[in-house]
């Protein structure tokens, strides 16, 4: 039983998907980058910093710089005989353009998974320890998905769109393939996903 169970969680935190298509430098570009006409450098950056509180208000740190910010968002997920941990790390910087800002974002993660390995012992008794993975250092995260969901709640809040974009709207999207990718870095269970009408 501790085998299957061990197995199950293995997969769960390897995962089975298959690698998302690798995405061209215009194509890569055009998802990281969007520029917002009548805007500021400072209402984007204040309107990013919301966006991320609401996603997980209690695990988000900011590193601010002259034009942008970091944010990192230590994240854990524990099962029975395994765990993951990891860091994502948004980095967002606006410039300012003739009558606008250009926005640029990089989400990328660093990974570590924990696991139960059984290890026989001197009298011939086998204990369990904790194994851990070395972590996987500033992976970057191609998903398109995650940034779809990004930018379509940065046009909320910033006024270019009428309704907020929940996770299932963009579970649905993806599953509609207009997306591809995890959404995880916004929506999962290590996130309170709030709205911007919880907060307030």
């Amino acid at each position: 039983m501790r085998i299957i169970t061990l197995a199950v969680a293995l997969a769960i935190l390897a995962g089975c998907a298959t690698p998302p298509p690798e995405l061209s430098r215009q194509e890569y570009l055009a998802l990281v980058n969007r520029t917002y006409e009548g805007a500021t450098a400072e209402e984007v950056l204040a309107a990013a910093e919301k966006l991320f509180r609401l996603a997980d208000p209690r695990q988000v740190q900011f590193q601010h710089f002259d034009n942008g910010f970091r944010m990192y968002r230590r994240w854990g997920v524990y099962m029975v005989l395994a765990a993951a941990r990891g860091t994502d790390i948004w980095d967002v910087r606006a410039v300012p353009t003739n009558g606008g800002v250009r926005v640029t974002t990089h989400l990328t993660r660093t990974e570590s998974a924990i696991t139960a390995a059984p290890v026989g012992t001197s009298g011939g008794d086998t204990s369990v320890t904790a194994v851990t993975t070395p972590a996987a250092g500033g992976v970057p995260v191609n998903s398109t998905a995650i940034y779809d969901l990004f930018w379509g709640r940065m046009d909320y809040l910033l006024g270019r769109r009428a309704e907020w974009m929940t996770c299932q709207e963009a579970n649905a999207r993806m599953k509609e393939g207009f997306t591809y990718g995890p959404l995880d870095a916004l929506c999962s269970v290590t996130t309170d996903d709030l709205t911007p009408e919880d907060a307030s």
